[in-house]
């Protein structure tokens, strides 16, 4: 569990501008997984704001699925800023462990027990916020699939009518210029011989 930061299925809605907001939630999810990288930023916004406002820029695209969360979910933002800063937390513990290990030290020496009952205890931790993040989102595609089922039944239930009025909207766009492009999308980059002449009814 330790490190990992999976993200969601959903991609973001397509680029937009950084906003304030997004700039706070940036600020708070490094204060959790890289609070060194928060420190020299913050020395870097006192001597040079505009530099510092372009690194934080060009933080936004890794960290964008992090802030889409934060409004989308926030519980589930939640469990995922402690797991950041739960695996921040494990790397040292872990090496530790690993260096008392190489110098032979004895299993039920002090140092290693108390290292050891650490590091158990954080990637707890982390298996628990894990299971209610996954808790969490099978709550969501439940309530999701409940919302689609309702939407499944209301189409069956006007089955003819919707019939009806996409069978009468396509015999009236049927005799538009240009209809087989729309269906068939975009020709191909590539020689230009026929490009224009793809989809359409042979004369």
């Amino acid at each position: 569990v330790a490190g990992r930061g999976d993200e969601p299925a959903a991609a973001p809605d397509g680029p937009r501008e950084l906003t304030d907001s997004d700039r706070e939630i940036i600020r708070e999810i490094l204060a959790h997984a890289a609070p060194d990288m928060l420190r020299t930023l913050d020395e870097l916004l006192a001597k040079d704001p505009e530099a510092a406002r372009r690194k934080i820029g060009e933080l936004f695209p890794r960290m964008r699925w992090m802030i889409d969360l934060h409004s989308r979910d926030p519980k589930v933002y939640a469990l995922r800023l402690s797991d950041l800063e739960l695996a921040r937390r494990s790397l040292p513990l872990a090496k530790e462990i690993l260096d008392l290990r190489a110098k032979d030290t004895p299993a039920d020496s002090p140092a290693l027990v108390a290292k050891s009952a650490e590091l158990r205890g954080i990637i707890t931790k982390q298996f628990d916020n894990r299971e209610l993040s996954m808790k969490a989102d099978a709550d969501n595609l439940r309530a999701r699939a409940a919302e689609r089922d309702k939407e499944i039944d209301k189409m069956s239930a006007q089955r003819d009518q919707i019939i009806d009025r996409l069978m009468e909207a396509l015999i009236k766009r049927s005799g538009k210029p240009g209809r087989f492009e729309d269906f068939l999308g975009p020709a191909p980059a590539g020689p230009r011989e026929g490009r224009g002449d793809r989809g359409k009814p042979k004369e």
